[in-house]
């Protein structure tokens, strides 16, 4: 449909776009203005991803009609991105530029709960300001995850899946830990079962051992079964 307006006018340009936006990305750059795209903006504000590197200006108009026109913009403006931040932080999942990022996480860490599948790079720019923002991280790299417990073993509780040398670093440094983690390994599985029982048992600690490493045993060669 396109190249039966390659070489007609503006006017019959704009009845094409307005009819199918996705001819936006076809119009020839002698009649694609700034008066034209602001048009079509100013009936579709979601057009502006049919316009390739849209300048500054196209930006800002198409965030005034929408700041989730941001969403849309591959080559994103910092002072567009900042205008739209100032409405409402969650736009932070859109922003692409990883640089601009980064500034965003070093001013304030928590921000870190707005980004999309942070990088590890953001991940620790995060964590290194502000260790327990790790809550925030839905798939932590183990490079994140073992500097977090390294700085706080506690902090494992907000690791979902902890990797298991993660969990042992935890636990060796704390072994109350071993309460704190949802899919704990085998050693601290047990661990954890034989605390329960010595707790819920009037038998010492000391008579209780020889007892206790039969049914480790027996849970080990289980879980190896399985």
């Amino acid at each position: 449909m396109a190249k039966d307006f390659v070489y007609e006018s503006e006017k019959t340009w704009m009845r094409a776009v307005r009819a199918d936006r996705k001819l936006l990305a076809k119009v020839p750059e002698c009649f694609c203005t700034l008066k034209f795209q602001k048009l079509i903006l100013n009936a579709d504000w979601r057009s502006i991803r049919y316009i390739k590197n849209p300048c500054p200006e196209i930006q800002y108009h198409a965030i005034e009609k929408n700041p989730l026109a941001i969403k849309y913009i591959d080559v994103q403006d910092e002072g567009v991105v900042r205008a739209v931040l100032k409405q409402d932080w969650k736009y932070l999942k859109f922003v692409k530029d990883e640089n601009l990022l980064k500034q965003f996480i070093n001013d304030d860490a928590d921000l870190i709960k707005f980004v999309k599948k942070p990088s590890e790079e953001l991940q620790v720019c995060a964590v290194h300001k502000q260790p327990e923002d790790i809550k925030y991280i839905s798939n932590p790299t183990t490079r994140v995850q073992l500097y977090v417990v390294g700085k706080n073993p506690k902090l494992i509780q907000y690791i979902k899946k902890p990797e298991a040398g993660v969990q042992m670093v935890a636990f060796r440094q704390d072994k109350s830990c071993a309460n704190l983690i949802d899919n704990p390994c085998p050693e601290i599985e047990s661990y954890a079962l034989h605390e329960k029982i010595i707790q819920e048992n009037t038998m010492s600690k000391e008579k209780f051992d020889d007892y206790f490493k039969q049914l480790q045993n027996s849970m080990l060669k289980q879980k190896k079964s399985l």
